[in-house]
This record gives structure tokens, C-alpha cells and sequence, in this order.
């Protein structure tokens, strides 16, 4: 036979903690003591002094006892909760009541508990989908943040290394700059014993022909020998002289720019962390290549977080416009407008009037401080030449057209054709006639 299945058994009704002797059922629950009592024990505990001002709960109204001390405690008049305020849907105490409940409509706590079943229900269930959310998202940042670390040692590696092959490059720098100090040191040390030779050997024939012809004891025929390669060295020395001065200079030095240096060392390398925009943005746009004094010029600045998303439009950027001529001397820049669609912020400058025409400059584009990519842009300053007639007899032949002839598009695709208006009827008759 099958065996049949057991029930499950209710669950036992509390006994009263205080009874000694016998086993009575448990009806409230003190606050104070966390003991559950019976009716006697309640009436006993309500006459002694010690435990007379405990709070008692009836256990009916208790999902479960041992919570109760921080559940049903009335902040405000430290008196259990047993009513619950439908209007204001809070538990209130019996003090509440008449405080500013009175005329509001209450019910008891197990009435009130069976109610709120379903939207308890549909709380619960909210509420676990943003745990599984919460978690979700906990469990990503844990993730980021794994991959944050290892990024941070692979980052920290590469630095290294690059600054090592910065240091070995300025010690081979340095010796190919040695190499050639000593190399020429070496050519003028050369130069120059080369020379101070020559002029010894120049000296000691000048003066032993000197000697030859002013001595006194030398036999005669001595005397004309060296009277006449006297004469011979004195004739070669005028017609030939040799260089009396240093062919090169003694001194050698060494020229470096320091600032040049300074600002190189500088843009070395860069450390761009997710949140840097400037790293992840571009811009576009006419602006960055070409500008005319005192005219507006326009470039486009598209806005991308780390992921490549579109930064959304409660973003407040900080957007920073600047510019120098090739010499470092500052440039006159300002931002006129700013129109934002985003991801895509349109930027408006203007250059300042005094700006001379046909140089360039380098426009600096900064986004929250740091240098947007690919910036400086080599901006072209060009000018504006207006072609055209401007006597008022031949009124349709006054359109001025503006053309930039600086501009390598348009010399390389541009040709001005300016041809003079016709003259009038009478003038072509006397010409036709002649």
C-alpha cells in the first residue's frame, strides 16, 4: 500500500515565559522584557512597580514578537502601535488618535495587514527587479573596476617604457652631440697646428737667411749665398704670403632652445582617463583651416564619452577657444556663439581685426580644460579682395565678388577674368569709323 501523506501540523501556540507551574498560552508580548505572557502574567506585571510602565502588546496583532521592539514603538509618544491611519496610511499609537488622527479613519493592524497583501505583493516584486538591477550594475562596477586595475598596470608599463626609450634617445643624442664637439675639435686643432707649422718653417728659413747674409766672419762667397736666398725668400713671401691670422676661431659652443625643450618635454605623453571628453571628441569643420580677420569662422565639435556614446544635453562642458602665430605670440580669439544639438556643438569665433593676413596660426580647441584631439589646428589667415566696377553709368556690372586669394583651393582653382565694361554707343561708332 501507498503510504499516505502526513499533513502538516500546526504550528504550537506560544507558552507564557513568567508561569513556573503551569503551561499557559502566551496572548501579548512585553517590549521591555521580550518575554510573551498570558492574561494573568499581564495583570501581575501591570501591578508590580518594577514592571508596571512595560509596554504590552497583544500577540494578535504581531507578525512576529521578536521584531516588535522596532516596529510597533511610536516615535513620538513611545506607546505600542495598534491602530492603522487609512488616510495618512501609517500605524499610529492610541496617543495619535487624539493628537491629529481623530478624525481620520483607523482599523486594526491584522485588518490593515490582510489589505496591504496585494500591493505588498506588487512592491515586492518592484522592489526585486531592482535588486536584480542593482545587483547587475554592482556586479559591473566590480567589473570596471577589475579592469580599471589591470588597464592602470598595462598603463603604468607603457610609461616606462616610453620614458626609457626617451632616456636612451637623449643618451644617444648626447653622444652624437659629443661625437661631433669632438669631432670638430678635432678638424680645428688640425687646422690650426697645420698652420702654426707652416708659419714655424716660414719663420726659421726667414731667419736663417737673416743670419747668413748680416754675419761678419762668414767667408765671402757665404755671405752672397745667403744675400741671395735672402732676397729669394723676401721676393716669395711678397708675392705669396702666407695667412698671418687663425683660419678658424678657438671657440666652440653649444646652443639649445630650453623653452622649445621645456614646451616638447611637455607634450610628451599624456595620461587620458575615461571621463577626459577631450579625448574621445572631435572637430570639423571650415574653421579649423581657414579664418579671415574680424569675419566669423565655424567648426563643428562633436561630444563623445569614453564608450562613444553622445553626451546627452544636461551636460555642462567647459569649451575654451585660443590661438598664437608660429613665433608663440599671442592671437585675438573670441567664441561669439556656441549652438548645441547634441552630440554636436557648432562653435562660432571670430579673429581679431589686426590679425596680418597670409600667415597662420594654431588653434587651440579645449574641452573641461583638456586639449581637444588633434589640436592646435594650423589655421590660415586670408584676406578678402572685392572685383568688380564701381562707376554707377554701368550699375550691372557693380557686383562685388569676395574671393580670398590666399587660399591654396583657390589658387589652385581660381582665375579671375576682369574684363571692362563696354563704352558707349557713340564712342564704338568712332571707333569703328577710325
Amino acid at each position: 500500500p501507498q503510504p499516505q501523506p502526513q499533513l502538516p501540523l500546526p504550528a504550537p501556540k506560544p507558552l507564557c515565559e513568567m508561569c513556573e507551574e503551569a503551561d499557559h498560552d502566551a496572548t501579548h508580548h512585553c517590549l521591555e522584557c521580550e518575554q510573551v505572557l498570558c492574561e494573568a502574567m499581564v495583570r501581575t506585571h501591570q501591578r508590580i512597580k518594577t514592571t508596571k510602565t512595560h509596554h504590552t502588546v497583544p500577540l494578535a496583532s504581531m507578525a512576529n514578537p521578536r521584531w516588535a521592539g522596532a516596529v510597533v514603538i511610536c516615535r513620538l509618544h513611545d506607546k505600542p502601535l495598534e491602530l492603522f491611519d487609512e488616510v495618512c496610511q501609517r500605524p499610529v499609537c492610541p496617543a495619535c488618535l487624539l493628537v491629529g488622527h481623530a478624525q481620520h479613519h483607523c482599523i486594526e493592524l491584522p485588518q490593515a495587514s490582510e489589505k496591504i497583501t496585494e500591493p505588498l505583493r506588487a512592491l515586492t516584486a518592484q522592489a526585486t527587479q531592482w535588486k536584480h538591477q542593482l545587483t547587475k550594475s554592482e556586479g559591473d562596477i566590480k567589473a570596471l573596476l577589475a579592469q580599471l586595475t589591470t588597464n592602470y598596470e598595462a598603463t603604468a608599463q607603457t610609461v616606462q617604457e616610453a620614458f626609457e626609450q626617451l632616456r636612451a634617445a637623449l643618451a644617444q643624442r648626447e653622444q652624437d652631440v659629443l661625437s661631433d664637439l669632438d669631432m670638430k675639435h678635432k678638424l680645428t686643432a688640425f687646422v690650426l697646428r697645420e698652420q702654426s707649422e707652416l708659419l714655424n718653417t716660414l719663420h726659421g728659413c726667414v731667419t736663417e737667411a737673416v743670419e747668413r747674409a748680416t754675419a761678419r766672419d762668414f767667408p765671402l762667397a757665404d755671405l752672397l749665398l745667403g744675400f741671395a736666398d735672402l732676397r729669394t725668400a723676401v721676393a716669395a713671401l711678397d708675392r705669396s704670403p702666407p695667412l698671418m691670422k687663425a683660419q678658424v676661431g678657438p671657440l666652440m659652443q653649444f646652443r639649445w632652445d630650453s623653452r622649445a625643450v621645456r614646451t616638447g618635454l611637455s607634450k610628451v605623453g599624456e595620461v587620458q582617463d575615461s571621463s577626459d571628453l577631450a579625448a574621445t571628441s572631435s572637430a570639423t569643420g571650415e574653421g579649423l583651416s581657414f579664418a579671415f580677420p574680424g569675419k566669423k569662422s565655424t567648426f563643428v565639435l562633436t561630444v563623445l564619452d569614453w564608450a562613444g556614446q553622445g553626451v546627452h544635453d544636461d551636460a555642462e562642458l567647459a569649451l575654451a577657444v585660443q590661438a598664437e602665430y608660429e613665433d608663440g605670440s599671442p592671437v585675438g580669439v573670441k567664441v561669439l556663439q556656441v549652438d548645441t544639438a547634441w552630440p554636436n556643438m557648432t562653435v562660432v569665433y571670430q579673429v581679431e581685426r589686426t590679425a596680418p593676413v597670409g600667415q597662420h596660426m594654431y588653434l587651440s580647441v579645449r574641452l573641461q580644460g583638456k586639449v581637444l584631439t588633434g589640436s592646435p589646428f594650423r589655421v590660415q589667415l586670408g584676406h578678402v579682395v572685392a572685383v568688380g566696377c564701381a562707376s554707377r553709368r554701368y550699375s550691372r556690372y557693380r557686383r562685388a565678388h569676395f574671393v580670398d586669394l590666399a587660399h591654396p583651393a583657390v589658387q589652385a582653382s581660381l582665375i579671375l577674368q576682369l574684363q571692362p565694361p563696354p563704352p558707349p554707343p557713340a564712342i564704338q561708332q568712332q571707333q569703328q569709323q577710325q
